[in-house]
């Protein structure tokens, strides 16, 4: 279905137009007679230089889709209206400090999506919302999440509340145990993480990196269906022998830690491809690790590790090998049986010249940086 721009509307009878989208930075002639597009259902005006919105938006029947991201936004009009039939709210990169009240009206909303703006508290009447489904409130100032995000939003399948200033989170969040699927609190304040997060059996991508974690939570335990995990910069010093149980682990970013050690317990995450721990205090790599068949990436660089074992061979899907930075002299001779790896970085390691040219030789399809 035709979107029409602002300029196109002039020609055209506004009973007709169901969608407009346009960058125009004057639509002050379209606000004054928004009340005449009686069947709009979707608006997408970005990067207008939009600073007012006018009562009338709000009181379109049909409209479900409202995008006004990167405008100069600090509020929307109050408007007593329960039936307002707006499910989808775009308002990113815009100037508001608190979530307008005309938005914990919309009860039909599934999407919202506030991230980058300056909002600094989080009211218990987002609650009110039962049909949301994604709500994103990524680069903003909020100090707390109120209990009422985890008791009554059963719909919720993704938060995104990363970049904040947040130091906890409400135990509430582990009654999403069916839908809940995304959750992102990345570049907080956070110390740990509740227990009640063990029932988030169904969720599939944690985001928790650039926290002050010094241990990694014993809530993940019980995340089995959890397929991306990132714990990165944080303060953890070992990862706990009960990592196998996240056997759908796919991805797992635990770099920029303390680790000094990994558990041989590792080598049970048989879908595993990507595993980053590079940036700790890793002296040496269990030999399970080559049990990891369908491991892709594995970087462990910036660490005082002086070889690796000779089961790395074992991984055979293997495509990037990061290595530079440790205190590594030489490698397994079988490591030429990888065929499948395209990169192996072994800048700043203890290998000498010669050596280098020796293993080029013996891997002609790999790209060695040294």
């Amino acid at each position: 279905m035709k979107y029409y721009t602002l300029q196109e509307l002039s020609a055209t009878n506004p009973r007709n137009v169901v969608r407009i989208q346009d960058h125009q930075k004057d639509v002050s002639d379209f606000f004054n007679r928004i009340e005449d597009f009686e069947n709009l259902e979707a608006l997408h005006l970005t990067n207008c230089n939009i600073q007012n919105i006018p009562e009338s938006l709000f009181l379109l029947p049909k409209l479900r889709v409202l995008s006004l991201g990167d405008n100069q936004i600090q509020d929307l009009p109050s408007l007593n209206n329960e039936n307002i039939s707006i499910g989808m709210v775009f308002l990113e990169n815009n100037r508001l400090t608190r979530i307008p009240t005309i938005i914990l009206k919309c009860k039909n909303i599934a999407i919202l999506e506030l991230e980058n703006n300056f909002i600094k508290e989080l009211p218990e009447e987002i609650g009110y919302l039962t049909w949301l489904k994604n709500l994103s409130l990524s680069n903003n100032q909020i100090q707390r999440l109120p209990e009422s995000i985890g008791s009554s939003l059963f719909e919720l399948n993704s938060l995104r509340i990363n970049n904040n200033q947040l130091s906890e989170i409400p135990s509430s969040i582990g009654n999403y145990q069916y839908n809940f699927n995304f959750l992102d609190v990345g570049n907080n304040q956070i110390e740990e993480l509740p227990e009640e997060l063990m029932n988030l059996e169904n969720l599939e991508s944690l985001y928790i990196h650039n926290n002050n974690l010094d241990e990694m939570p014993f809530c993940i335990k019980g995340m089995v269906n959890l397929e991306n995990l990132d714990l990165s910069q944080n303060k953890i010093k070992y990862i706990p022998t009960w990592i196998n149980e996240l056997k759908q682990l796919v991805s797992l970013y635990i770099s920029e830690n303390l680790l000094q050690n990994i558990p041989s317990s590792i080598g049970t995450l048989k879908h595993l491809e990507t595993l980053h721990l590079f940036e700790n205090k890793l002296t040496k790599l269990p030999s399970e690790i080559g049990n990891l068949e369908s491991l892709q990436v594995l970087a462990i660089n910036h660490n005082p590790v002086q070889e690796v074992p000779q089961e790395i061979a074992n991984l055979l899907n293997l495509n990037e090998l990061y290595l530079n930075d440790t205190l590594i002299k030489e490698l397994p001779n079988s490591l030429q049986n990888l065929t499948k790896l395209k990169k192996l970085d072994i800048t700043n390691s203890k290998y000498t010249k010669k050596q280098v040219e020796i293993l080029k030789e013996e891997m002609p399809y790999t790209q060695i940086y040294s």
